[in-house]
């Protein structure tokens, strides 16, 4: 082995035994004409991330920007590859469900990621003071956002009727507040 790859013995190990788990999924799915593989391949590299990456992360050589925030990059990476997983899914199944998906997975791990998430990398901001007003507002930025995707669903479902219409839509329509309801328009155009 090179000496310039010395010091990425374990990563390269790693690196290589997923790369050859994938192909080898690749191949039993050609072999078996199945169209699967994208769903197994994606859900074969989050199990690994996640079982692997805590000891992988410790050895990687990071920027010194980034070398104490381990912790975040492995939360930001697992998250991502649930979410891409969930969107290949939902790709294979011709669903339309990954928003609600997407957002409840995200309000939901949400309450354990952000506390670190906002702990690790606003060190440095002025705002590192207002960690807890910053968890809170993306904790309800989470929250408001499933009303919005609900009538996405239900209008691709064919509820074009009252059912089609958010809680918080009908809400501002009830008691006739028309600047309410162009607002709401505004600001969530899909839930019209």
């Amino acid at each position: 082995m090179s000496a310039r790859f010395e010091n990425y013995k374990i990563p390269l190990a790693a690196g290589s035994f997923i790369l050859s788990l994938e192909l080898l999924l690749l191949i039993c799915c050609i072999y078996s004409r199945g169209d699967w593989f994208f769903p197994a391949g994606m859900a074969v590299l989050f199990g690994i991330a996640l079982i692997v990456l805590p000891f992988l992360l410790p050895t990687l050589p990071l920027p010194e920007t980034l070398s104490d925030k381990k912790a975040s990059i492995y939360l930001i990476t697992v998250v991502t590859l649930l979410l891409l997983l969930l969107l290949v899914c939902c790709i294979y199944m011709r669903g339309d469900w990954f928003p609600i998906a997407a957002v409840s997975v995200l309000f939901g791990l949400g309450l354990f990621i952000l506390p670190v998430l906002l702990h690790q990398c606003l060190r440095e901001f002025s705002m590192y003071n207002n960690k807890a007003l910053l968890y809170l507002s993306a904790e309800h930025v989470f929250y408001i956002q499933p009303p919005a995707f609900a009538p996405v669903s239900d209008i691709a479902m064919g509820n074009h009727g009252d059912s089609a219409l958010s809680p918080d839509r009908k809400m501002a329509e009830n008691f006739g507040s028309p600047r309410l309801v162009r607002l709401m328009d505004l600001a969530c155009p899909m839930a019209m």
